[in-house]
């Protein structure tokens, strides 16, 4: 099979995953809210966020192993890849140990205030079984990459997907049966450790020259990882606490309640980056194996065309969130969600945590040659700044949700949009690297003549109305005939040949419904 067909296969599979995913969204945030109430699914929320703060353990040496391991497959260097496995096992065998050191300590020592929502004894439990899942999932780590290197997308969303339709139906059977907080951490923890190992499944799977031994385990690898992983390690912590600030914050400065309406918008965001990176985010084998070839030329043009495709992504989402999201919050949540409010929010988040996608590209670029500690300048600037204008605007200004949401994105935007491709520059090397630039960000032009449209015909009511679906179709237009004009040359070609891939397949399934 050739590698686009392989590539697109992948991404479809990817694609599905996050519609999967979404669904399930849609389904279960509404029946949490419903049968735990604001406050319970808050806490649960906040439960989630702090326990998350876990993956700090991983150091960054996740990234270094999905980097090293997509490098010498490339290379087809298979004594290193088992290196990297076996070093990285013992690695991530140490920090799983650790984290489960650390959550029965917290849930010995930490006594919140938890205002008669759930007893001190499931709370303990709850701790217990979110933090030791996320224990038994890092020895899995060091399988991370093998996958991607193979380019095997399918085999993992398809498991992923099984895993998700059935967590979701126990979840809301469970829920429905009149079981609390605690039946959802259970299932939780459950079916993260059958996920942890399903995953372990497909890559002994797809790598058949897999050897695990302690031989294998060398001072050398662990430097190398670690000297990838250092500075990995730092971008993954302003991730992670950027991520997650926010609802801290607004759990601390506002309220439980706060939390809940906030964090459907953020849901929603973070679906619509689950379904995009999914579809877009299988590029690093590509730019990795350039990187190892030392061909420039090729590097260029394939950042330059994915920094366009994922700049097209970004455009696209956020003007079908200004366009739909008030009605999409509406018809979800019901009327007596705070609709008005969760929008402002909806479409200020939109643009400032989907920027990240339009510069993908120069992230995957950046990792594929070693060269990601500039990412490191950029994370902090995001979080410092973030958690100054957190702490001004709800702390010391009382301020509400809205500028929260408004704190993640202003930082977000100028680190992304700004910072992080002029940072770039040097490290990437790469001919006419101002041209690139340009014309990596030239489809945000796209944004002008479309939320001009918006401003103007926006309604205030979220229903649908016939109007809303002729500015619908108008959107459309736009869109479709400033593409006609703007893509360029190679696009075109990769249009036209994946569409000839898509009609190639459906002939074939065509040929075989008729033997």
């Amino acid at each position: 099979m050739g590698k686009l067909k392989v590539l697109l296969r992948g991404s479809a599979f990817r694609s599905i995953d996050a519609l999967v995913a979404i669904c399930i969204g849609f389904l279960t945030l509404p029946f949490l809210n419903k049968y735990l109430g604001n406050e319970l699914y808050g806490m649960w929320v906040l439960i989630s966020s702090v326990t998350g703060l876990m993956y700090l353990f991983d150091m960054g040496f996740a990234s270094a192993v999905i980097q090293k391991i997509s490098s010498y497959i490339n290379t087809r260097n298979y004594p290193k890849v088992n290196s990297v496995i076996s070093t990285a096992l013992c690695i991530y065998s140490i920090l799983g140990l650790i984290i489960a050191i650390v959550t029965v300590g917290i849930a010995c020592f930490y006594h919140p205030d938890l205002k008669g929502l759930v007893t001190s004894t499931n709370f303990k439990i709850i701790i217990l079984l979110s933090g030791l899942a996320i224990a038994f999932e890092f020895p899995c780590k060091a399988f991370a990459g093998l996958v991607a290197a193979h380019h095997r997308f399918d085999l993992i969303a398809t498991y992923s997907m099984v895993f998700k339709v059935l967590s979701a139906t126990a979840l809301m059977l469970s829920l429905w049966l009149g079981y609390k907080i605690l039946m959802v951490a259970i299932l939780s923890f459950v079916f993260s450790i059958l996920s942890s190992l399903a995953f372990v499944y497909v890559a002994y799977y797809v790598y058949r020259d897999m050897k695990i031994s302690a031989k294998l385990i060398t001072a050398d690898m662990f430097h190398e990882l670690f000297g990838f992983s250092a500075w990995a390690f730092l971008i993954d912590v302003n991730n992670i606490v950027k991520n997650r600030i926010d609802v801290f914050c607004i759990g601390a400065f506002v309220s439980l309640s706060a939390v809940a309406t906030y964090y459907a918008s953020v849901r929603l965001v973070d679906y619509t980056l689950q379904l995009l990176y999914k579809m877009l985010g299988i590029t690093l084998p590509t730019l990795t194996g350039h990187a190892a070839a030392g061909d420039n030329d090729k590097f260029r043009e394939d950042l330059l065309l994915i920094n366009r495709i994922n700049t097209y992504a970004f455009a696209f989402a956020f003007i079908f969130y200004v366009y739909a999201g008030k009605s999409i919050l509406y018809y979800w949540l019901g009327n007596n969600f705070d609709y008005q409010t969760g929008y402002i929010v909806l479409a200020i988040l939109a643009f400032g945590r989907i920027s990240g996608l339009a510069v993908d590209g120069y992230i995957t670029s950046l990792y594929a040659k070693s060269k990601h500690r500039i990412m490191t300048v950029t994370g902090f600037f995001e979080t410092i700044f973030t958690a100054l204008m957190l702490f001004v605007t709800l702390s010391v200004l009382k301020m509400g949700v809205v500028f929260a949401a408004l704190s993640i994105a202003v930082p977000l935007v100028i680190s992304k949009l700004v910072l992080l491709p002029l940072l770039s520059k040097k490290q990437l090397d790469l001919a006419h690297y101002g041209a690139l630039m340009a014309m990596s960000f030239r489809p945000l032009m796209l944004l002008v003549p479309c939320l001009a449209l918006l401003f103007i015909t926006n309604p205030l009511l979220p229903v649908l109305t016939w109007g809303r679906i002729v500015v619908g179709i108008l959107l459309a237009v736009i869109v479709v005939v400033f593409m006609i004009f703007e893509i360029q040359s190679r696009e075109k070609a990769l249009i036209a040949q994946i569409t000839m891939v898509l009609l190639g397949s459906v002939n074939r399934l065509y040929a075989r419904g008729n033997q």
